[in-house]
């Protein structure tokens, strides 16, 4: 299996390829911009607060800019991770 790995980064956009073991913990933390999480193996928990929602093969979730979640491995599992960044628009002068 392909280890955690960042597969494109930009100022604009992240693709992460990101593995989950079993019993393993990413204690809650957030963001900078809108995330999805797309499981392509095994099962986690995603934790929001004090709910927990099980993300297994094909299923995806969307996360808003600043939203806090962790993830728990209830079996080895891959997840796809995207972020979108927002950047500052460029203003020109005329």
């Amino acid at each position: 299996m392909m280890p955690t790995t960042a597969l494109v980064k930009t100022e604009a956009f992240e693709a992460i390829h990101l593995l989950v073991h079993a019993g393993a913990v990413i204690p809650p933390h957030h963001v900078a911009g809108q995330a999805t999480l797309h499981c392509l193996r095994g099962r986690v928990h995603v934790l929001l607060g004090d709910a927990k929602a099980i993300l297994e093969i094909g299923d995806w979730m969307y996360l808003d800019r600043g939203e806090e979640h962790g993830i728990e491995g209830i079996e080895d599992g891959a997840l796809l991770l995207t972020i979108l960044f927002e950047h500052p628009t460029v203003s020109t002068v005329s």
